[in-house]
């Protein structure tokens, strides 16, 4: 009885070693059926091609299903469509009509203006589109978008950026205007930012306009001129106005705030990318032309 036992007790983990041990397979495909076999008789010779079955996703049946919508089958009866942003969808077995409509079928309530593209077309002159807006369908058949409900959904007025208005505000802020009043300045470093609509000039205050206390050495490099002899200009430096009009900048507090004695190799990184701390960034035209009109001014 002892020993029928401690059989038993050797028997079981080398068992459950045996079923462990089987070929797991990867995601996106599932076992063989039946008793698939590998290449030989070592498992360095099993592989994902010779145990497992690639899972079928909607992209197996894309180009019969879009079809076959065309002609009202499909994804149609449903009041659905073929989802072409479904490609990569698993479709469950047995991959019949019911398991590819579950997988790859879209409501027409539920399109984006992405899934119209193709038939309606691009936006009118002046807009762009964007594909991932809600568009459901506005037909009496359920299955249609009309071309005017198309434009109104999926396509946007051009965003307006600060480059925009660069050169007007400039101008105005030389004569004090623009963001001078609010004792700031057109920043040069916003171009590409998005001024909200109506783009009047309350929303390209708020999207263009720095105060001055927040400036940067790059934003005074062009009226200030270069460093002393020995110091480089670090751009990113905070330089906040120190005149008594707020929108100015000293000569010495400049050079004190803006210009560093060259970087020690010991304190230096060569990381791949690094932009170098001791090149002086483009300088904003507007604190040149503000500091100007201001010593007019004076």
């Amino acid at each position: 009885m002892g020993m029928t036992r401690l059989l038993r007790i050797v028997a079981a983990p080398a068992m459950l070693q045996m079923v462990s041990g089987a070929y797991t397979c990867p995601n996106g495909w599932t076992d063989k059926s039946g008793e698939p076999a590998c290449a030989g008789a070592m498992s360095s010779t099993c592989s994902t091609a010779t145990c497992c079955d690639a899972v079928p996703t909607c992209a197996s049946f894309a180009t019969a299903w879009v079809l076959s919508q065309a002609a009202g089958g499909g994804c149609a009866g449903d009041t659905k469509f073929f989802d072409l942003k479904k490609t990569d969808v698993e479709v469950a077995a047995p991959e019949g009509e019911a398991e590819v409509k579950s997988a790859c079928c879209t409501p027409f309530a539920d399109a984006q203006c992405s899934d119209w593209a193709a038939v309606l077309g691009s936006c009118d002159s002046g807009k762009v589109f964007v594909g991932t807006n809600s568009a459901p369908a506005d037909g009496s058949n359920g299955m249609l978008l009309s071309q005017s409900k198309y434009q109104e959904l999926c396509c946007i007025e051009t965003p307006q950026t600060c480059s925009s208005f660069s050169a007007a505000w400039i101008v105005s802020q030389a004569l004090g205007g623009g963001c001078a009043g609010d004792t700031k300045f057109f920043d040069l470093k916003k171009t590409d930012v998005e001024v909200a609509a109506p783009e009047g000039e309350a929303e390209v205050k708020s999207a263009c306009c720095t105060p001055f206390a927040d400036a940067q050495c790059s934003d005074w490099a062009s009226v200030m001129g270069s460093c002393d002899s020995g110091t480089f200009i670090v751009g990113t430096n905070s330089a906040p106005a120190d005149g008594s009009n707020g929108i100015s900048l000293s000569q010495s507090k400049y050079q004190e705030l803006c210009c560093d004695p060259p970087m020690k190799c010991a304190s230096a990184s060569n990381l791949e990318g690094e932009v170098s701390s001791d090149q002086p960034c483009a300088a904003s035209l507007v604190v040149s032309l503000s500091a100007l009109a201001a010593m007019v001014v004076a």
